[in-house]
């Protein structure tokens, strides 16, 4: 009877244990996460999400096409430069687009953003910032996701 009476004391103090060290690490999603770092960009105007992507970033990640598959190119960037230029550098060599048009975009299967019409490209979509990870995507069924860091 002695030995039950400990393994039971055992038992609810190892209980108690586990109960505080499940829920003692938990927090709640907005505490670690301040309201202003995710920015949707469908819900600025063009002017303002132009501001906002001037300058350099890292592409981190490209995913999705045909395949579903997801890279993480090495040496790859690109630029915003004023309001006309979209510059892709990749391992050092430069390839300079022409923004020919910065809209806002709704659509069923895309959502929204900021659409790009980019001279010899398919559409940009500018979906969103998250602190400074710039999310985008081709404006094709089969298109590929791109998130990119800033860097300068």
């Amino acid at each position: 009877m002695q030995k039950h009476k400990q393994m039971k004391k055992y038992f609810v103090i190892l209980s108690a244990l586990f109960l505080y060290l499940g829920t003692a690490g938990c927090k709640e999603e907005n505490e670690t996460l301040p309201d202003d770092t995710y920015i949707e960009l469908k819900d600025l105007d063009v002017e303002t999400v132009q501001n906002l992507v001037q300058g350099k970033w890292e592409v981190i990640s490209i995913s999705g096409g045909l395949a579903g598959t997801t890279e993480k190119p090495a040496d790859m960037y690109i630029e915003f430069i004023g309001t006309t230029v979209w510059c892709i550098i990749r391992s050092g060599s430069i390839s300079d687009r022409t923004i020919t048009k910065w809209e806002k975009a709704k659509d069923l299967t895309f959502g929204g953003g900021i659409c790009l019409t980019i001279e010899g490209s398919f559409p940009i979509l500018l979906v969103n910032l998250y602190n400074d990870t710039l999310h985008f995507r081709d404006m094709l069924y089969d298109g590929y996701n791109f998130n990119a860091v800033r860097v300068k």
